[in-house]
Parts: structure tokens; C-alpha cells; sequence
């Protein structure tokens, strides 16, 4: 029995503008990537010999990608969650000796349900007394608590959510005062300056300066 062929049907030149909308979209993240690579580079080269400092400059890296990927791909504020809570899980699994697998168990309990701030709070609580031996793990356990109430807030914009995100991430590295806020403040300005200055490179190789 022969079938019948199948017909394919639709504007070419949708299908056209929408590779070339995806096209544009990667070049955009390359592009941005780049400028983002280029500014934690120069910061990981300043602050070599300080542990803490040069940590929180791969932190902001991977944040900033997330955010800017974010964005320009349109990410609803569910992508974007999780997005931040991977790339946590993996950056603590580079600098901890607990396995990975441990940190997505915890991850897991929050995922297992839709919760409300109560119920975000109760596992939390829980997933502490679980893990009270290890301070790796009770740390993450907070972040994903207050990255769950972060997006709980309703009527936030992407650049509020990373101001918060970020402010409340120095204030967490700074609560025994070392590094004390200041200087992650310093940092933080000094990475976007960084960002800026590869910008603004790029705009005067365009115009020829």
C-alpha cells in the first residue's frame, strides 16, 4: 500500500526569519559571553591571592551569564530558578568534598512539590536537622531556600531580581566579616566596570577609534 506523501505547508520566509532570529540570538550570547569571560579574567588576575575573593568572581561570572542568557532567550522566571540553582550546586561542587549527587538530593526534596513559603521554610528546617553535620550542605540548603522566596516576590524585574540576588549572596559571604561587604562591593563595581570597558573597546574597534 502506498502512502500518501506528506505535504509540507507554511511561509519559507518565516521559516527563513526564524533561523535567522536564532542565529542572531547566538551571536548575541557569544558576543556577550565573551565580554563576560573577558571581565572575570581580569579580575581572577587581581585578586590571584585571595581565596575567598577570587571565588566570588567565579560566582559572579556564572551569574551574570544566567542573567544575561536570561534575557535575551526570554527565560520565564522558572527557567531562570533553576538555571541559578545548577549552576550553585555546581560551582560548590568544585570547591567542596561533598559529592554531587548529595547537594541534587537536597535539591530534589525542594523540586518535589510546588511549595508555598511555608512549606519552603518546613523542608528547609528539615533538610537542616538531615544535614546539620555538614556546613556545605546547609549552605546550599539556604540558598535554594531564599532563591525560592526571591522568586516568590511578585512584580520584579530580571535586573531587581539580580541586585537582590547578588546583594544577598555578599551579605552571606560577609556575615563573619571576612571579606567584610565593602570589599565584595568592590569587587562586584570593579567586574561591572570591567564589563563596561570591554564594551566600550569593542564599540570604538567598530567605529574605527
Amino acid at each position: 500500500m502506498v502512502k500518501n506523501p506528506v505535504i509540507l505547508t507554511g511561509d519559507g520566509s518565516s521559516m527563513e526569519r526564524g533561523f535567522e532570529n536564532a542565529y542572531f540570538h547566538e551571536k548575541q550570547v557569544r558576543e556577550e559571553m565573551e565580554k563576560i569571560k573577558y571581565a572575570a579574567m581580569k579580575l581572577k588576575e587581581k585578586y590571584c591571592n585571595y581565596k575567598e575573593l577570587s571565588s566570588f568572581v567565579d560566582y559572579l561570572r556564572a551569574t551574570e551569564e544566567i542573567f544575561t542568557r536570561a534575557k535575551i532567550e526570554n527565560w520565564n522566571s522558572d527557567r531562570l530558578k533553576k538555571e541559578l540553582i545548577e549552576s550553585e550546586i555546581n560551582l560548590m561542587s568544585i570547591n567542596s568534598n561533598v559529592d554531587h549527587s548529595v547537594f541534587d538530593g537536597i535539591y530534589s526534596d525542594f523540586r518535589s512539590t510546588h511549595l508555598a513559603i511555608g512549606d519552603v521554610y518546613a523542608v528547609s528546617k528539615k533538610l537542616v536537622s538531615k544535614y546539620a553535620n555538614c556546613l556545605d550542605c546547609i549552605t546550599l540548603i539556604d540558598y535554594i531556600r531564599d532563591t525560592y522566596i526571591l522568586f516568590a516576590s511578585e512584580g520584579k524585574d530580571i535586573e531587581s531580581i539580580k541586585n537582590d540576588f547578588l546583594t544577598a549572596k555578599m551579605q552571606k559571604l560577609s556575615s563573619d566579616g571576612e571579606p567584610p561587604m565593602w570589599k565584595l562591593e568592590e569587587v562586584y563595581e570593579d567586574f561591572k566596570n570591567s564589563l563596561k570597558e570591554k564594551y566600550n573597546n569593542e564599540s570604538g574597534k567598530e567605529v574605527g577609534i
